[in-house]
This record gives structure tokens, C-alpha cells and sequence, in this order.
């Protein structure tokens, strides 16, 4: 009763009802609760006693925050003037405050959905305001309109914790405008007015509409309003068309906007067109490759964030601060944008759902993200209450005896202490973290340091200069570092630096290449052959000298450091692969895949999923993905062949697995195309009416599950249609026969076309029937007949290693009985010999570039062709 007594006046007042103050009885301790933690809500209650009704509903079961938000945005459109505008926002948004505030310290709400619910009430609360000015401006100066004469919206992109609905209790709300296409109002018609161009209506709207939310009434404010993420900041104009937006970002766009671009959601009058526009800008978001240029970029804003928490004493910030919210919200930001390109699944606004991803794919260990998902969610709720106290946005845990009091009460902790305990404990796990994950690992020695002086002093003039003082130093510290050689390395360094790439690079780019050649000599001197190795590795480093983002990778990921140069010393083919298409360095970021390539079930999951994630539109990057997923795949195959992983058997076997499931691919995206164009291949025969099916037949080492790194395909295709009406069954029927060699050559182009990652494969179809002269693809039957009547004995000898890939099941089981019909003849083993060895003279002879000191390991007398014609 005590506790009663204390907020009695909350209901001695008319503007309450019997059931009301039989409701708040029944619920007196959650309204001792706020009043206890909240100051503004103990003031706004004095002021509006009638709240109370919302807020005994507030605690009941059934509440139903969604349905009032939508009365109040009704009610809100139906205001008559300006001023009743800016008062029904104000009481909403206030009355709805002080309920967030009573359901969350009655612990109705979990963190989570208490972020929501004042989301969604600033979402109500702007576009009901925008709405409200848009349709009062269009009053006096008409609508504007776009070509095919629909209205054209103001479109807004909420932006930090509003975009990721983690809106905080008092927080200011980051906002873009924007507007999809340029033209003119169509005037007010009436009075004879003439239209306003899009800018100059737009910026109208954009100045009340903010003027309504952010000017302090003596009913408060709606919430402050921050444009100053906009394109050219404060100095840009206030609302820009999509076109100039994109051609901003695509051009003058830093690195910190694509940060803030993360969380972008769209809200206000029209969502559909805001996500046309993050369409657009999602190129400059999120990057096609692996971007670890981010990781540096986001240090260098941290440091910039120490300065000014150093400078104001923000110890005690939880926000910025060490350990604090800034610091989650970049361990999660650096990943999206280093892999979010990649993997559209990194491509979220909420924080920790984004840190339970990284989890799951095993980027972070899932101890630190449940650390890290655990420290948000304390730091967000007392951010929260810190907040609720006053409803002013402040990030510091404060000083005064009561207020401290008040928050450790409001977030159930029995005292100061046992709450500063809490937070100290979070927040160091949250430092660790973000070091793990931001800070340089790179040597620190003087063997480093002067390495690091060495490179910066190296010109053209090294070679005359090398006995001086200087450069006798220099050769003493590439010897003490492990170098045999060093005299022939300066050489190779000084020829890096003043003729290689580093002369045309960015002064960014060289301060790259100014840490990475430094830390990679003085690394490869610790490793065996390190000659051999840091040569090589320079190989790598003059071709991605103009691409930044890979020697950032280089410079912040000291495990693909370590596995460049593993690889590249044993393979000179791994050396110059990686040097022709350096997307294959973020194979090797992750050891643990890197030498485990997938069996043949998982690359059909990983096929399946990297089909998920492409635009089914775009057929060029539809090509290059596929290309630098085998590209990949036949890394990682290499990094388990070279270190011993995977024995010499199996290493065929994968790479065989690997080309099955990309001609498999590459015929269905054909099919595809062609039934879509033309229908299905359908024939008569025996009065039956059925689809026609293709086999894909493999010849050679792909036939004998034997292909190597640089192998070709050789492909023979055959279909089963026979009988009467050989047509497709569209709109634009075709012969079967035409159908047929058109799926094959569009199959053939899926492979073999080149793009920026090289082709998928080289196809060979020579062993057809008749060679080169015969048709593309035969139909079963006349391939029966060839092989029966006409074939040579060293066409027989193919077909021994031949096998279905892929293929209407008909077609296959066809395909088997006609082999096994043909190389089970009898036949004049005398005969077959001479016919053998004539063929293999023949080969040997044209084939074989065995020479002085040299031995053609395949067609040499004694090599691999020998073996397989026995």
C-alpha cells in the first residue's frame, strides 16, 4: 500500500474512470516501477492524466500496438491545419513513449520487440507527417508526375538503428530523400498557378515535413531529424533524383557512406520505390569480391572515435567508448561489406542477426558471438533506460547518486556496483573481440623495421649504389633473414618499385604496397626456400598491384599470407593461376576449407546455393560466377593435392566431380533457354507420343575419371528422337534435329565463352561420328549404325573409356546397350593389334615433343598414352 500511496495522484483526477483506477490498483507495482525509472513519464503523466487508459491496456494480454498505431496515423491524416498536425504528432508520439516505457520496466517486452515497437512508431509518426505535407503541397501546386503520368513520391530511406528497427528510446533519426524521376508538378489547374519543377516541390515538402518533427512546441518535439548522411553532407541539396544519387555514389561515394547504407530501410509514403533505389546503390554497398580494404577503413574511424572520446572523457560512453555498441555494430559492419557482395545472406540490417550469421558460417568462434549478442543486448537495454530517464539521447552512464540508482533499479540489479560489474565484464569481451578481429598482426622486430627502410630507399640507382655503405647493409639483413641470394632479390625488389605497376599506383596503393613487400620478405625469409618464395609471391603482387582491396588482403589476413606462399612455392601453375585471376585469393582466407575440397554431394549444395544468389537475368555474371567457382574449387583441390591431403586417385576423382556438375549445370541453363523459346522436344512412334531426351556422353580422362587441372572436355551428344512429328511442342516449334544441335551449341557456349574469369572449359567434339565433317549431334540410332558399320578400331578404343554425364534417363540406357553391344564383338585380336600400334606410330610421330634431355611424359615412348592404349 506504501507504493500506492506514492503515485495515488496518478488517478485523483477526473479524466479517470472507475475502471481505470481499478485497473492501475491492479497493476500498481509496474507504475511504481516508472515512475521510479523515468522522470519524463512521472512529468507527461502529471500533465495528461487521461494517458492512463492506454496505459492499463498497455499491460493487459491483448494489447494491440499495431491497430492503435494505425488509428493514430488516421486520426493524425484528418487534421484540419498545420498546428493540429504538429500537436497530434507530438501527443502520440509521447503517450506511445510513456507505454513503451511502462511495458518495458513490467518486463511485458523483450529487448527486441520494446527496439520495434518504437521503430514502428517513428515509421507511423513520419509517414503520416510526410504524407500529410506531400498532399498539402499538391494542393497548391498539383502533383508531380512522372512520363507515364503517375505521382511521383518523396521517398525516404531511414537510415542507423530506425533502417535496422533498433530505433533507441531518444534517439535522432538519420534520413535520405529522394525522388525517382525529374519533371513538373501539373499545377492547380483552378486558380491557374503554373507546376513547380520536382526540386523545387520536393524541397517544400522535405523542409515542413521536417519542421513538423524536429521543432520543440511546448508539447515537446516528434524527434530530431539528421540529414546530414545525405549525398555532400550538409552542403548537398536536401532531396536528389535516383539518377544523381547513384551517379554520386558510383563516383564520389566514402567509405564510411557505405557503412551507413547497410541499415537503409524504406519507410514513409511509398517502400516499393525506396528499394528500387537501394537497388541501384546496392552495387556500391556491397562489393563483388572480398573486400578487406573495409577492415582499415573502419580502423582509422575508430581511431578518429578514441580522439573525440579522449578528448570530451567518453570512458563512460556505451556507445562509443571502449567495448561499447560502435564497436559491435563495426565487428558486424566489417564482415557485410567484406563478404556481403558475395554473400546476399550477410546483407541484413540487424545487428545480431548478422553476428549469429558469422556464426553459423564459422567466421567468428561461436563463443565470442554469443558473448558478443549477449553484450549488445545488455548495452542496448541500458542505453535504453538511460534515455527513458529524461527522454534526452545520451550515451553516458551518469554520475549523480540517484540517477545511478534509478538505472540499476530499472534494470533489476540489486545496486550500482553489481551493475558496473556486469557492464565491465561485456564490455571487456566486446574489446577483445574487436581487436581480434581489427587489429594488424604483422612482424614488429628490428629484422622488420629494417626491411621496411630497406624498400622505402630502393630507386632506380640501387644496381650502381649496392656496394655503398647502405646497400652492404641491406645485403647483410636479407642474409641474416634467411636470403642466399640477396643481391639478385634487391634486384628484383628495386625493379618491383621503379618499373613494375607500384609507379602508377594511388599514394593509397603505395602505402600498401610500402607495408606488404616489407612484411612479405621478412615472413618468406622464415619459411623454407624462401627465394624461391618471396619470388613467386612477387609474381602475385605486380598483377594485383592496381587492385587495392587484394593487397589489403594481403596485408590484414596473415593466413592467406601464409597459404599464398605455401602454394605458390610447390605449384608454379597455382602461381601464375592466382596471378591471372586474383579473386582466387579469398580461397585463401580459411585453411580449414582451403584444403578440404567438397565431395561430390557437396557441390551440388554449394552449386545449388551459388545459384540461389545469382541474378537469373544477368546471363555474363551468371558465366563469371560459374567460372570462378571452378576456378576455386580447383585451388582448393591443388592446396589438398600439394600438401598431401588428398592422394593422387582422388585428386582426379574431384576434379572429374567438379566438371560432371558444371556440364550438368551448363545443359540445364541450355534447356532452359531453348524450352522456353521453343518447348519440349517431342516424336511419335508405335502410335506413342513421347518427350525426346539428350545423352551428353564423356570421352577421354573425363570419360575415365581422370582429368587433370588443364584438361579439356571431349563431348559427344546424342538425342533418341525417332518416328513421325520430330517437333517441340511451343509456341515456336522447331525440328527435334534443329532443337537438338541448338541446345549443344548453346551448352557449348555456356562453356566455352571467355569473360573476365577465363572459360569453364575447352570442349572437344571431334570424336564424334565422322569427326569434325559429321553433324553435332547424332541421333541414337545412326550412332549405332556408325559404330557398328563404320567406326575405326581407334574409336572403338574411345568408346571403352566413354560414359553418360548427364541426360534423359532413355537416352542413357540407349547409349549404355550400344556400347556394350559394340565393345563386346568378337574380333581378330591379330587384326586389332597391328591396328593399335599403327595408330600409336601415327600418334607418337606427330605428338610426342620428347627431345634431347627432355621426355614427353604423355606421348614419349614408354609414358601415359602407352599405358592406356594397353
Amino acid at each position: 500500500m506504501e507504493k500506492w500511496r506514492q503515485i495515488q495522484w496518478l488517478i485523483d483526477t477526473d479524466a479517470v474512470d472507475e475502471t481505470e483506477r481499478v485497473l492501475a490498483r491492479d497493476h500498481a507495482e509496474p507504475f511504481y516501477e516508472l515512475l521510479a525509472a523515468s522522470p519524463f513519464a512521472a512529468a507527461a503523466l502529471r500533465r495528461k492524466p487521461q494517458w492512463l487508459r492506454l496505459l492499463t491496456r498497455g499491460l493487459l494480454p491483448d494489447y494491440d500496438y499495431q491497430s492503435l498505431l494505425q488509428a493514430a496515423g488516421e486520426a493524425i491524416a484528418e487534421c484540419a491545419d498545420i498546428e493540429a498536425l504538429n500537436t497530434a504528432l507530438r501527443d502520440t508520439r509521447n503517450q506511445h513513449m510513456v507505454c513503451i516505457a511502462l511495458r518495458d520496466v513490467a518486463g511485458r517486452d523483450s529487448l527486441e520487440r520494446t527496439l520495434e515497437y518504437l521503430s514502428d512508431l517513428a515509421d507511423m509518426l513520419l509517414a503520416a507527417s510526410l504524407r500529410w505535407h506531400y498532399d498539402k503541397q499538391a494542393k497548391l501546386h498539383g502533383f508531380p508526375r512522372a512520363a507515364d503520368g503517375g505521382k511521383v513520391p518523396l521517398v525516404v530511406l531511414a537510415m542507423g538503428k530506425l533502417g535496422a528497427r533498433e530505433l533507441n528510446f531518444s534517439s535522432d533519426i538519420d534520413l535520405i530523400l529522394a525522388y525517382e524521376h525529374d519533371g513538373e508538378t501539373n499545377g492547380d489547374q483552378g486558380r491557374g498557378k503554373k507546376g513547380l519543377s520536382h526540386p523545387e516541390f520536393f524541397l517544400k515538402v522535405a523542409r515542413l515535413f521536417s519542421q513538423s518533427l524536429s521543432r520543440v512546441t511546448a508539447d515537446g518535439f516528434v524527434y530530431r531529424v539528421d540529414f546530414r548522411l545525405r549525398p555532400y553532407g550538409a552542403s548537398g541539396p536536401m532531396t536528389m533524383s535516383f539518377a544523381a544519387m547513384e551517379e554520386y555514389y558510383q563516383t564520389q561515394g566514402r567509405e564510411w557512406e557505405r557503412y551507413a547504407l547497410i541499415k537503409a530501410r524504406p519507410v514513409g509514403m511509398d517502400t516499393q520505390a525506396g528499394e528500387r533505389l537501394l537497388a541501384l546503390l546496392k552495387p556500391f554497398v556491397y562489393r563483388r569480391y572480398i573486400d578487406f580494404g573495409v577492415i582499415q577503413a573502419l580502423r582509422e574511424l575508430k581511431v578518429m572515435i578514441d580522439r573525440e572520446v579522449a578528448r570530451k572523457d567518453y570512458r563512460d560512453n556505451i556507445k562509443l567508448g571502449a567495448g561499447g555498441i560502435r564497436e559491435i555494430e563495426f565487428i558486424a559492419q566489417a564482415f557485410q561489406l567484406m563478404r556481403g557482395g558475395q554473400e546476399a545472406s550477410l546483407q541484413k540490417r540487424s545487428t545480431p542477426g548478422i553476428l549469429q550469421r558469422l556464426a553459423e558460417k564459422k567466421y567468428l568462434p561461436a563463443d565470442a558471438v554469443a558473448g558478443l549478442v549477449e553484450a549488445w543486448r545488455f548495452l542496448r537495454a541500458v542505453e535504453n533506460h538511460i534515455q527513458m530517464m529524461h527522454d534526452r539521447q545520451e550515451h553516458n552512464l551518469p554520475k549523480d547518486d540517484t540517477e545511478r540508482a534509478r538505472l540499476a533499479r530499472s534494470l533489476g540489479y540489486e545496486g550500482w556496483d553489481a551493475f558496473v560489474e556486469t557492464a565491465k565484464a561485456h564490455r571487456t569481451h566486446v574489446q577483445q573481440c574487436f581487436d581480434n578481429v581489427f587489429a594488424r598482426r604483422e612482424a614488429g622486430d628490428a629484422k622488420y623495421a629494417r626491411m621496411k627502410t630497406c624498400w622505402l630507399a630502393l630507386d632506380e640507382s640501387w644496381d650502381d649504389a649496392r656496394e655503398g655503405e647502405g646497400g652492404a647493409q641491406d645485403l647483410e639483413m636479407l642474409r641474416g633473414l634467411g636470403y642466399a641470394e640477396p643481391a639478385d632479390l634487391l634486384r628484383r625488389l628495386a625493379r618491383l618499385k621503379t618499373q613494375g605497376a607500384y609507379r602508377r599506383l594511388s599514394a593509397h596503393g603505395k602505402s600498401l604496397m610500402d607495408e606488404l613487400i616489407p612484411l612479405l620478405t621478412h615472413e618468406c625469409g622464415q619459411r623454407p626456400l624462401p627465394h624461391e618464395s618471396i619470388t613467386r609471391l612477387l609474381t602475385v603482387v605486380d598483377a594485383i598491384a592496381q587492385r587495392e582491396s587484394y593487397l589489403s588482403l594481403l596485408l590484414e589476413s596473415t593466413d592467406a599470407r601464409a597459404q599464398l606462399a605455401k602454394l605458390c612455392v610447390a605449384s608454379i601453375w597455382v602461381t601464375e593461376t592466382i596471378a591471372r585471376y586474383p579473386a582466387l585469393l579469398d580461397e585463401l582466407i580459411d585453411p580449414r576449407a582451403l584444403y578440404a575440397p567438397p565431395d561430390k554431394e557437396q557441390l551440388s549444395v554449394e552449386l545449388a546455393r551459388l545459384q540461389a544468389e545469382m541474378d537469373g537475368d544477368d546471363i555474363e555474371m551468371r558465366m563469371d560466377r560459374l567460372r570462378r567457382f571452378k576456378l576455386a574449387q580447383q585451388i582448393r583441390i591443388a592446396a589438398a593435392d600439394i600438401t598431401g591431403a588428398l592422394p593422387l586417385m582422388r585428386v582426379s576423382d574431384h576434379l572429374t566431380w567438379l566438371a560432371e556438375k558444371l556440364v550438368q549445370l551448363s545443359l540445364d541453363m541450355a534447356w532452359g533457354e531453348m524450352t522456353a523459346r521453343h518447348g519440349f522436344p517431342i516424336c511419335a512412334e508405335n502410335n506413342k507420343t513421347r518427350y525426346a531426351g539428350i545423352a551428353v556422353i564423356g570421352f577421354g580422362k573425363l570419360g575415365g575419371i581422370e582429368l587433370g587441372y588443364g584438361s579439356d572436355l571431349d563431348l559427344v551428344f546424342l538425342h533418341d528422337s525417332a518416328g513421325e512429328n520430330q517437333r517441340t511442342d511451343g509456341e515456336k516449334p522447331i525440328d527435334n534435329s534443329v532443337f537438338f544441335t541448338r541446345l549443344a551449341q548453346r551448352m557449348m557456349s555456356w562453356m566455352s565463352t571467355r569473360t573476365l574469369a577465363g572459360r569453364l572449359y575447352e570442349v572437344d567434339t571431334r570424336l564424334r561420328p565422322n569427326g569434325a565433317s559429321g553433324m553435332l549431334v547424332s541421333s541414337l540410332v545412326a550412332f549405332e549404325d556408325y559404330q557398328q558399320n563404320e567406326a575405326w578400331t581407334w574409336e572403338h578404343q574411345a568408346l571403352v573409356r566413354s560414359r553418360p554425364i548427364c541426360g534423359g534417363g532413355e537416352a542413357i540406357e540407349a547409349f549404355n546397350r550400344i556400347k556394350v553391344g559394340v565393345i563386346g564383338k568378337k574380333r581378330d585380336a591379330v587384326l586389332v593389334r597391328q591396328e593399335v600400334l599403327a595408330m600409336r606410330r601415327r600418334m607418337r610421330d606427330e605428338l610426342d615433343r620428347s627431345g634431347e634431355g627432355r621426355f614427353d611424359l604423355k606421348q614419349g615412348a614408354g609414358g601415359i598414352v602407352d599405358i592406356e592404349f594397353m
